[in-house]
Parts: structure tokens; C-alpha cells; sequence
């Protein structure tokens, strides 16, 4: 029996040894069991209890520091403290709590820049929201253009932005609209830093799928458990974190995310291959199933490290890269030149051509829109380890995106502590435009200025910008311009008429009509009675009944 179950795990450790990087097969379920795990995890009922087991490991945590520490000489004790540098002065007052280590940024000259040592402001309270991926398309001076070679050159962004925790919207285009800062940064140096992000990610899943269903299969229904020791406390802590009472009383299981964890070993076989206690269960357990299910494609398809294709490389007379589509996706494609320039994915069959078989959603979480704490206790996966290899409460992601990103802080609240140096302040305006204009869809795919924009995709990022308030106000303010114009143009016609010859009598006056036509005129006139208040004097003497009365007026 002991010889069969050896001879099962060595079999897994030839499988696991020959598929160590993510296959093609389970690159999906890789990113489906994230984001199953991070759902799961954003309960509130689940908050209360992760940060309790977070206070008893950080207490853990500090005991086994203190029992390392060595008492400080007496002679050290008498020696004078060293003056803290200015701009650690000057970080203390910009923020209460955070001071991450000194960092150097550079100008767009090669020279170092003011080295702040310091964010300037608090950046645990905020969150990144990932807003959108566009090449541009820009002249390279330093290109001839000889043998073929084009003098432009396409360079891939993604823009992020930070927002406030307490207002970051997921489900929001841009995750905020006030207390902000919007960022740019080259596509490859953003998936690299997301990469080592995500990676670690997967390894506090992993960890922690696996002591929940140890828990599960090993403490269920008896989970009271007593030490003497103090970590022991810590140890039943996590017994009752990953177990739930509730789940035991109506018989079911005791991991509170066994239907998310139940499958973790097929896909966290890379991060744990190394532990003894996954090897033997994957071994009895999963070994055959995975075998079954993964094996036949394992065989077809050559295993893909998608990290090796986030800078252009050369394969075969074609190059591979990431690839910008639709203003969100991020992807790999094909390209023609060793710039990863010209993309022909749309002509050429990357899967066919290469024999690999690249999931077009492999790389989904890259570019999700769920905003992502800055700060390292309120993400849901850091529930084992505490981070200890830095004092701050910043998570690496966050740390490497600010510093490396060009910067628009305008919108945002410590904006005279944010920035990184002089130069980067005294650019800002150029960074806002162009960030504002990547936003807004202005390049397409291939990085050209998009000219073809439709009413529908210009007022949907207009509409998003804009409250309904103020489109009322627009569309009144217009009503009342036509009307303005339109009795403008009336009123303008009128006194050009009277410029013109002032007032003419009418066509019927007797004035102006033919003597026959007068005369009629006259009788109904005379008939209306207008002639009993006319009179006209003729030479002298008393007119006589029927002698004609014209001009003045009667007494």
C-alpha cells in the first residue's frame, strides 16, 4: 500500500514537473478560481472574521520578532541621534501615517530628479481602477526610414486611475469623479508589475484553499482546539476562521469556500508542488482526474508562460507581443515588424501559425475593472502571511505603478504632496491632455488619431462626464440662443424697411388708386362716416348742403 501511494506521488511530480508553468488548458480556470476566490471573499460577514485572524498572526507576528531582538548596548544608548533628512520632515507633515523607502525618478534628460523619499500623501486610503489599454503612434527621430523600416513607432499605454477607497465604483468607467489622480504607463511595464501581483495572488489563494479543506477533512467537528503555547491560539483561530459552524450544524462541509476551493489542487499544482502535505493528497485524490481531464491537452498544445510574451519577441518571421483591442482588452498578438508596430492578427492565425493555443481571456484580470485597495490589509487574498518586507501597509502593486507612471493630480486632494519631483509637476498639464485624450478613445488600434469616432461613442463618453443638470442647461440655454436669433433677424427686417423710404400708404388709398377706383373709395369712406369729422375750406362764404369737406377737423 505504501508502495502504490509513492509511486502515485512520483507520478504527480512528473506531471507537475512537465506542465510547472500555467498550461493552455488551465489558463482560464486559473483566472475563473481568482476571481471565484476574490467574490467569495468580499462578503462583509467574512471582513469581521479576517481581521481577526490578521490581529492574532500580527501578534504572532511581533512575538517571534521580540524573541529575535538583542538588547542595545549601553554604550549606544549615549551616542547622539542623527537628524532625521528634510524631506522625511516634510513627508511627516503631509501625511499621519505612511513613508515609503527612498526612491530616485529621473527627467526626461537623464537627471535625477528631487529624491522625495516619500509619496506625500496617505496612499493605503486609495485604490487603483484600471480605466482603459491604446497605442499611439508617434515619430521616432531616431528612425531613417532606410530599408523599409518606418520612422514611426507605435508604443502601447494603460491608463489607471486612483481613487479614494470610500468612493472607488467598480462598475464605473473611470471609478471616480473627485479626490483622484489619473496615470499613464508603457503596457509592458504595467503587465509585469500586475504579473508579480497576481502571482501572489494566487499563492495566498492557493495556501489558503489548502488549509481549508484540511481543515474540513481533518478538524470537522472537533475544532476546539488547546495549547499551552500562545501561538496555539492563533492556530485555533484558524481553525474556527476556515471552518463555519453553521455548515457543520445542517451537515455540510466545514471550509466556508469549499465549492470555490474544492478544484484548487488542478490549478494550484504549480505553487504547491513543493509541499509535502499537497503532493500525497494530489497523489490519492486528484492525480487521475487531472490526468483525465488535462493530460490530452497537455500533450497537444506546448505549455505557455504568457510572461514571456509581454515584451516583443521574435517567433519564426513573425513577432509576438501584447496587444491593445477595443480600448480595454489586453491580449497577445502577431505582429510584423521587431517593434511590434504592425499588427496582422487580423490576416494571420496566431494559433496556427505558432501551434500554440492562446486563450484570448487568459489575460482578463489584467484588465479588470474592480477597484484594487492600495492598502495590504484590506485586500481578500492577504489572509496568511503578513507582509514583512516593508513597514508600510502598501501593497507592492501600488508602490510600482505611482512611481513608474507619468502623472495628471490635479483632481486630486494632496496634489501639492503627490508628485514625485519638480519635474513632474512642471509637465503635468501636457500628462492631463494626454491622458484625457487617451481616455476618450482619440487613438485606435493602430495608434493613429481615430477621426471616424460615431455620435454614439462621442456622447457616451461625454454622457459619462457630464450630470443630467448640466445637459439641461445646455440644451435651455440653446433653445433660448434660436429664439434670441430668430427675433433678432425679425426685428432687423423691420428697420430695414423703414431705412428703405419710411411709411407708404396703401394700395387701396385714393391717393394711389385710378380715379374710378378713388371715387369708389371715397363713397365708403364717406359711408363709414370718416368724412362727418373732415372738412375743407374753398374761398369764402358759408358752404351750402352737399359742398365738399376735406382736410381739418370740425368744431
Amino acid at each position: 500500500m505504501f508502495g502504490g501511494k509513492l509511486t502515485a506521488a512520483l507520478s504527480v511530480l512528473l506531471l507537475a514537473d512537465s506542465c510547472s508553468a500555467i498550461s493552455v488548458a488551465n489558463a482560464r480556470e486559473r483566472a475563473d478560481f481568482i476571481n471565484a476566490m476574490r467574490e467569495a471573499m468580499d462578503e462583509r460577514e467574512f471582513m469581521e472574521e479576517r481581521a481577526k485572524l490578521r490581529k492574532l498572526k500580527k501578534e504572532k507576528f511581533h512575538r517571534n520578532l521580540l524573541s529575535k531582538a538583542k538588547p542595545m548596548p549601553p554604550s549606544l544608548k549615549k551616542q547622539p541621534v542623527a537628524k532625521e533628512p528634510e524631506f522625511m520632515n516634510y513627508a511627516k507633515a503631509s501625511t499621519p501615517s505612511q513613508v515609503t523607502p527612498n526612491r530616485k525618478l529621473e527627467d526626461g534628460d537623464g537627471d535625477e530628479d528631487v529624491d522625495w523619499g516619500a509619496f506625500g500623501f496617505d496612499v493605503s486610503e486609495y485604490s487603483v481602477k484600471y480605466t482603459g489599454c491604446s497605442a499611439i503612434s508617434m515619430y521616432n527621430d531616431e528612425a531613417n526610414g532606410d530599408d523599409g523600416d518606418s520612422v514611426v513607432e507605435t508604443t502601447r499605454f494603460v491608463t489607471f486611475r486612483l481613487c479614494n477607497s470610500l468612493y472607488c465604483d467598480s462598475s464605473s468607467d473611470l471609478g471616480c469623479d473627485s479626490d483622484y489622480g489619473d496615470f499613464i504607463l508603457e503596457l509592458g511595464d504595467y503587465l509585469t508589475y500586475f504579473a508579480e501581483f497576481e502571482n501572489e495572488m494566487m499563492e495566498q489563494f492557493c495556501h489558503y484553499c489548502k488549509q481549508c479543506i484540511y481543515f474540513d477533512t481533518y478538524f470537522y467537528g472537533h475544532r476546539d482546539l488547546e495549547d499551552a503555547d500562545a501561538d496555539a491560539d492563533v492556530d485555533a483561530a484558524a481553525a474556527e476562521y476556515f471552518a463555519d459552524d453553521d455548515a457543520a450544524a445542517d451537515g455540510d462541509h466545514a471550509c466556508k469556500f469549499y465549492d470555490q476551493c474544492k478544484s484548487y489542487p488542478s490549478v494550484c499544482y504549480e505553487v504547491l508542488e513543493d509541499d509535502d502535505y499537497f503532493v500525497n493528497m494530489y497523489a490519492e485524490t486528484y492525480a487521475a482526474e487531472y490526468a483525465a481531464t488535462y493530460g490530452a491537452v497537455d500533450d497537444q498544445y506546448e505549455r505557455i508562460q504568457y510572461e514571456d510574451f509581454f515584451e516583443c519577441i521574435n517567433y519564426g518571421n513573425y513577432y509576438l507581443g501584447p496587444y491593445c483591442s477595443g480600448g480595454e482588452a489586453i491580449s497577445i498578438g502577431i505582429f510584423s515588424d521587431e517593434m511590434c508596430t504592425v499588427y496582422v492578427g487580423d490576416s494571420v492565425d496566431m494559433n496556427a501559425y505558432t501551434g500554440l493555443d492562446f486563450d484570448t481571456y487568459a489575460l482578463q484580470n489584467f484588465y479588470s475593472r474592480k477597484c484594487l485597495a492600495c492598502k495590504e490589509s484590506d485586500l481578500d487574498y492577504n489572509l496568511i502571511d503578513m507582509d514583512a518586507e516593508d513597514e508600510d501597509d502598501i501593497n507592492e502593486l501600488c508602490e510600482n505603478l505611482y512611481v513608474d507612471s507619468a502623472k495628471c493630480l490635479v483632481n486630486m486632494e494632496a496634489e501639492m504632496a503627490a508628485y514625485g519631483g519638480y519635474n513632474q509637476q512642471a509637465n503635468e498639464d501636457k500628462v492631463c491632455t494626454f491622458i484625457e485624450n487617451v481616455e476618450a478613445g482619440s487613438y485606435d488600434e493602430a495608434g493613429y488619431i481615430n477621426i471616424n469616432q460615431g455620435g454614439e461613442s462621442i456622447f457616451a463618453y461625454v454622457y459619462g462626464d457630464t450630470s443630467l443638470a448640466q445637459v439641461f442647461s445646455l440644451v435651455a440655454g440653446g433653445f433660448a440662443l434660436a429664439v434670441m436669433i430668430t427675433w433678432s433677424c425679425l426685428l432687423h427686417k423691420a428697420l430695414r424697411n423703414v431705412r428703405s423710404g419710411g411709411w407708404k400708404p396703401p394700395v387701396q388709398s385714393p391717393m394711389s388708386a385710378s380715379p374710378e377706383k378713388a371715387r369708389d373709395i371715397e363713397i365708403s369712406r364717406s359711408n363709414s362716416g370718416i368724412m362727418f369729422a373732415r372738412s375743407e375750406h374753398e374761398g369764402e362764404g358759408v358752404k351750402t348742403e352737399g359742398d365738399e369737406y376735406t382736410g381739418g377737423v370740425m368744431s
